[in-house]
């Protein structure tokens, strides 16, 4: 990958790995990793997906966060 923040790379490495996820399922993945989460994800995501490292859309009153093969490297 070029040059990304860590926690940019390890949303990516999560997202590849299991596909498009809500805010919900990213936090819960991510403190299963264990990584104290505390929806910190929901703070740092919008902030991603500005940055075009991962793509996100509002439907049905969630977000939902995906990786965009552009998005990749």
């Amino acid at each position: 990958m070029t040059d990304i923040p860590d926690e940019a790379e390890f949303v990516i490495d999560i997202l590849k790995g299991q596909g498009k996820m809500t805010t919900k399922e990213l936090e819960k993945e991510i403190k299963n990793l264990g990584i104290a989460c505390n929806d910190a994800a929901s703070k740092f995501l919008p902030g991603l997906k500005s940055q075009d490292y991962i793509k996100g859309e509002f439907k049905n009153r969630t977000w939902h966060w995906w990786v965009d093969e552009q998005t990749e490297g």
